[in-house]
C-alpha cells in the first residue's frame, strides 16, 4: 500500500459541471488519495480550478489553534492553517471510492470475513486523471469507475456468490450500514 496524499476538491456551484469529478451514477466526489507527488500524508486543494498544497503543521507561522469550551464536557479546538498556491505542472492520478453508491455485496469466502461478518463489500471505486498546467487544472479524465450491475457481472464471472439487494442477509447489512451517524461505505475489495 504505501504512502499516498490526500486531494479535495473544493467546488462551488459554478465548477461543479467543469471539474467533472463524478462516479459513473453521477454521485460528485470531493476526496481522493494519490501517489502522484511525494507521498507524505500531506494535504492538496483544488479550488477555482487552481491547486494548493497545505503548509506543514511543523511550520508554526503558518497554523493558528483557538480553544472554545462550549460546555464543562466539551472544547472546540479550531485549526487554521495556510493552503500555498502550487505552480505544479503534469498529470495527477486520484482514485477513491463512491461514497454515494452502495457497495456490491457478496457472501464472504469460507465461513466468515475478516471482520467476522459473513458479507464481504465491494465499493464503486473510481480513479481519474487531472492534467494541471502550472498549477491550474486544465482537463479530468475519468479512467476507471464502473456502475454497480458492471462490477456485479465482473465479480460473477470470477466466481463471487453475489447478493441480491433483497435478500434478508443484504437487507439487514444495509441497514446497519445505514443506521445514523455512520459515514459513507466500509472499503472493501473491488476484485477477487
Amino acid at each position: 500500500m504505501g504512502m499516498f496524499d490526500h486531494v479535495t476538491i473544493i467546488s462551488d456551484i459554478r465548477d461543479d459541471d467543469r471539474l467533472g469529478f463524478q462516479c459513473p451514477s453521477g454521485h460528485r466526489l470531493e476526496r481522493f488519495q494519490t501517489k502522484s507527488f511525494d507521498p507524505g500524508m500531506d494535504q492538496y486543494y483544488v479550488r477555482a480550478g487552481r491547486l494548493f498544497r497545505l503548509a506543514p503543521s511543523r511550520d508554526q507561522s503558518t497554523e493558528r489553534v483557538t480553544y472554545i469550551a462550549a460546555s464543562p464536557e466539551k472544547l472546540i479546538v479550531h485549526h487554521e492553517q495556510e493552503a500555498l498556491f502550487l505552480p505544479q505542472t503534469g498529470e495527477v492520478l486520484l482514485y477513491t471510492p463512491c461514497g454515494g453508491c452502495r457497495p456490491v455485496l457478496s457472501l464472504a469466502e469460507g465461513s466468515r470475513s475478516v471482520f467476522g461478518d459473513m458479507v464481504q463489500e465491494h465499493a464503486i471505486f473510481c480513479e481519474f486523471a487531472a492534467t494541471f498546467q502550472v498549477g491550474v487544472l486544465t482537463a479530468v479524465e475519468r479512467r476507471e469507475g464502473t456502475t454497480r450491475d458492471a462490477l456485479k457481472e465482473k465479480l460473477q464471472k470470477h466466481g463471487v456468490e453475489i447478493l441480491d439487494d433483497d435478500e434478508r442477509l443484504a437487507r439487514r447489512h444495509f441497514e446497519l450500514r445505514e443506521r445514523p451517524g455512520r459515514r459513507g461505505w466500509s472499503i472493501g475489495p473491488t476484485a477477487p
